[in-house]
């Protein structure tokens, strides 16, 4: 199980790195289901994805030497992945 502590600690370590995401309320979604809803605007973010904060939490976790490696690894096809992005970008 995921601590808040766990969260927190990663929220410190991609601060800088990532976007900080707006939320917005939506208001037919809270309506139609009797709960408030909020969406978080994550295609905002470089990559257009939520992903990118997970990628920038990995790769802030890896020594230097595994930070310098070739092929992180990527879910997508004919697109860098966000590991790569970010590598690129914060972390070479």
């Amino acid at each position: 199980m995921i601590a808040l502590a766990d969260v927190l600690a990663a929220a410190e370590r991609i601060a800088g790195h990532v976007l900080r995401t707006p939320t917005v309320p939506c208001h037919a979604i809270s309506v139609a289901t009797g709960a408030e809803v909020v969406l978080k605007l994550d295609h905002l973010q470089v990559t257009g994805a939520f992903k990118e904060r997970g990628a920038a939490n990995r790769l802030a976790l890896l020594t230097p030497e595994d930070r310098s490696s070739k092929g992180l690894g990527s879910t997508r096809r004919g697109r860098e992945s966000d590991l790569d992005f970010l590598g690129r970008i914060h972390w070479t």
